[in-house]
């Protein structure tokens, strides 16, 4: 059961990771900078999985879970709006042809 909980964690995690080297937002950083994103971005979600599964095992109801996994999908799409934010800040930008 536990191998099968961290192979689900790493192939979800490895999937985006490889998408993000490729993205045009990383194209101009060195592979150090990369790196460093995708791992901050991998602790992240890492964290909100660990209160997820802490939140879980103390569940004492089906309804308490429920909340657990309404919490985690809200801290998520959090994620994903911070990176949306700064994606769409930065083709504003280079529509703009502010490079620097």
């Amino acid at each position: 059961m536990v191998k099968k909980l961290l192979l689900i964690i790493f192939v979800i995690f490895l999937f985006p990771a490889i998408s993000l080297a490729d993205d045009e937002k990383t194209k101009g950083m060195s592979i150090d900078e990369v790196k460093s994103h995708i791992a901050n971005k991998m602790d992240k979600k890492i964290a909100i999985l660990n209160t997820f599964k802490s939140c879980v095992s103390s569940a004492d109801s089906h309804d308490a879970i429920k909340s657990c996994r309404q919490q985690k999908k809200e801290s998520m799409k959090a994620i994903k709006g911070e990176h949306k934010g700064k994606r769409k800040g930065e083709r504003k930008k280079h529509r703009r042809g502010d490079d620097n």
